[in-house]
């Protein structure tokens, strides 16, 4: 069968208009559209961005911190937080195939795809507040609770979510025009996903400082206590053992902690530098103004905090140290509860009527199914949808990729760095660094995009660039392991901390490049599925990329609490992380990610619908719409697709744009596939009939 000719736009007509000046406007050029051509307009793009915004201000929010909420600020379990982070996002994220369905059913005389961003605002608004009430208890019944807010927040999010995805394919039918418009469209979402994420940091950091120095305090003298247990240092019968039994080791302490340490522990002692500090560098610290963020010992950091308070007490029996550091953890899990409500309100309040924008400054361009499928037919079509297929598995694949952008990040910053000062920011403000880390990578890949895929094609730059970042935090995490690992636990030596950054630079690049080329890359396999079907299904194909990125995020906050609980971590205490722990943490946020980025590269190799077909294929599809309108009545009445197929049965250029051999090459076959697995090549009534199901109507 002879392939589909694509046309040299270099020649004749279209040579004079590409040799004439360009005197389109900034926004024109920018988003590759002509103006009042019928087709899609910037203002409408800009419109899309900025719902793209919006919706990752609230998207953010709960992604990157309803898990420490529940973990730090409420204090439910880290595996069950775990458990219910993985299972609530896989069943949402089985919602989206039907949510899809649901789409591709949807008439109104907004569209399709538009209504439900403006029906679904307010609903997504309310219950994203809703998930970060300052009020759930520490119970079973509390955890149940909040489980159910987040399994509707899943749900009433994919029904705008869903639609937004796949209101690309239904504004504009030209790849580049619409690749152009996700490349911004990500541009923004970034923005607006990595404004939450550095700000929220810094002001929980911040607002909560002066706990967490009393905290370490407290911790460090309990911590050190530990160790000399460990090491055997105290004489035979002191049972200091805080792991094993807390309350019975604050009981060995007795009625005075001072008395207790200067009897056990010489001056100098690491125990007792715990309790009395350095003087030295406290010296240097008040000279410095960096008191108290740089004091050392409980009681000069005690002092600091209660230098007027006249019921202050100096020396603490161990159960009123016991009772000191469990105090101060709560008043500090409190204040996080009220510093994330507050947090998810603004995010709503900023991101909600960015909704409305989308809405309002769009306009679909694909004409309504007059017959829609049914979910079980939709679910036949993804699986027809060859190269859609192997997109989902490599989303899959590389689900982990970010991890370090996720709940694993943060937990990381606070629980392994949290004496690590860098620009002013230290522990769980540091998280903001590794966010910032990341733009970078994300700002060359926008402007690599447009580059990149008309030199070498979508596919090439997606497989190159997710393995040079899985490279990248490979060489990373082998640095650290080689400089921290082996029991020490530390991690925040000069030579590791700025391998890692510029590896989470570099991985930017692929992480940026694959958000924006994956949806135009979706968008190409509609025209695949439309070919091959005569059906379009933009919902139910869009609907596998919010599949793909809830996936992500199921596995992402998975990982990242699954290394907090393995670890062993103690919510809001750093000084009771052992160094075995920090070593988890590490291969949690570096190894498990490279391994991810690199995997997600495997399944492309067997993607072929690139560019030229693509293009082809829409050649084709328009020019069957144009014989289809052609054989129509004299009164415009439609011709079923059974008269379609016997007047054009047999005509010149009826075959698609694929070519046998081409998809052989597709499938690794020697001969012709068969006829469940019908080659694009073949005429649009085999493909309608293959595994005998119906022509496509």
């Amino acid at each position: 069968m002879a392939d589909l000719e694509v046309k040299d736009a270099g020649t004749g007509e279209a040579a004079a208009t590409a040799a004439a000046p360009d005197n389109r406007s900034f926004w024109h050029k920018l988003f590759g559209t002509q103006p009042n051509d019928g087709d899609m307009q910037p203002k409408e793009a800009i419109a899309y961005s900025l719902c793209g915004f919006g919706q990752n201000l609230i998207c953010t929010i709960i992604g990157s911190y309803l898990t420490i909420f529940m973990t730090d600020a409420i204090g439910y379990g880290a595996l069950q937080v775990a458990l219910l982070m993985l299972l609530a996002r896989i069943y949402d994220a089985l919602n989206d195939p039907i949510m899809g369905s649901i789409v591709d059913r949807t008439k109104t005389k907004w569209g399709k795809c538009r209504p439900y961003l403006k029906w679904m605002a307010l609903p997504v608004a309310g219950i994203t507040i809703l998930c970060f009430l300052p009020w759930y208890p520490a119970s079973p019944g509390g955890f149940a609770a909040m489980t159910i807010m987040y399994l509707i927040w899943g749900m009433v999010y994919t029904v705008c979510d869903v639609p937004y995805w796949g209101l690309t394919s239904c504004m504009t039918h030209d790849t580049y025009r619409r690749g152009n418009m996700l490349t911004i469209a990500r541009l923004l979402c970034t923005a607006g996903a990595g404004l939450v994420t550095i700000i929220v940091p810094q002001i929980t950091s911040g607002m909560t400082n002066d706990y967490q120095l009393q905290i370490n305090a407290y911790q460090g003298v309990v911590s050190q206590l530990q160790v000399a247990y460990d090491k055997g240092e105290l004489a035979e019968g002191v049972y200091l053992d805080f792991d094993e039994d807390a309350n019975r080791a604050y009981k060995t302490i007795g009625s005075s902690l001072e008395e207790f340490i200067n009897t056990h522990f010489a001056e100098g002692s690491a125990v007792w530098e715990a309790y009395y500090g350095n003087a030295e560098k406290n010296a240097e610290a008040r000279a410095e103004g960096k008191a108290p963020d740089k004091l050392t010992g409980l009681i000069p950091v005690y002092e600091y905090y209660h230098e007027n308070d006249p019921d202050a007490v100096y020396d603490w029996s161990g159960t009123d140290l016991q009772s000191a550091l469990k105090g101060e953890l709560n008043n500090k899990q409190s204040n996080l509860q009220w510093i994330y409500f507050i947090a998810a309100i603004v995010c709503v309040a900023v991101g909600t009527p960015l909704f409305f924008v989308g809405f309002k400054g769009t306009k679909e361009r694909t004409d309504p199914i007059e017959n829609p499928p049914s979910l079980k037919h939709n679910l036949q079509l993804l699986f027809k949808n060859k190269p859609l297929m192997l997109i989902v598995i490599s989303g899959i694949l590389g689900a982990a990729r970010m991890v370090f952008t996720y709940t694993g990040g943060l937990y990381f910053c606070k629980y392994v760095l949290d004496n690590v000062e860098l620009i002013g920011m230290h522990g769980e403000g540091l998280y903001t660094l590794v966010t910032i880390a990341i733009v970078p990578g994300g700002l060359i890949a926008s402007v690599l995009v447009p580059f990149l895929t008309k030199k070498i094609g979508k596919k090439q730059s997606y497989i190159w660039t997710n393995i040079a970042g899985g490279v990248a935090l490979l060489i990373a995490f082998i640095v650290g392991i080689a400089i921290n690992g082996g029991g020490k636990g530390d991690y925040t030596d000069v030579a590791t901390l700025v391998i890692a950054i510029l590896a989470i630079v570099i991985s930017g690049v692929p992480s940026g490049l694959t958000n924006i080329v994956s949806y135009a890359m979706i968008g190409d396999t509609v025209e695949y599925l439309e070919l091959k079907t005569g059906e379009r299904a933009e919902g139910i194909c869009f609907a596998m990329q919010t599949f793909i990125n809830k996936i992500g995020m199921a596995i992402g906050a998975f990982i990242g609490v699954m290394g907090y609980y393995i670890a062993g971590v103690t919510p809001n205490n750093p000084g009771a992380l052992t160094a075995s722990g920090k070593d988890i943490m590490w291969i949690m946020l570096m190894l498990v990610a490279a391994i991810s980025f690199i995997a997600s590269a495997i399944p492309m190799f067997f993607y072929k619908f690139t560019e030229k077909e693509q293009k082809a294929a829409v050649e084709e599809i328009e020019r069957r719409k144009a014989e289809k309108l052609a054989l129509a009545g004299a009164d415009g009445t439609e011709v079923s697709e059974d008269a379609f197929d016997a007047a054009t049965d047999g005509a010149e250029g009826v075959e698609v744009a694929l070519s046998v051999s081409d998809e052989k090459a597709a499938y690794g076959a020697e001969e012709t596939p068969p006829d469940d697995e019908a080659p694009v090549a073949a005429p649009i009534e085999d493909a309608a009939e293959e595994a005998g199901e119906d022509k496509p109507e």
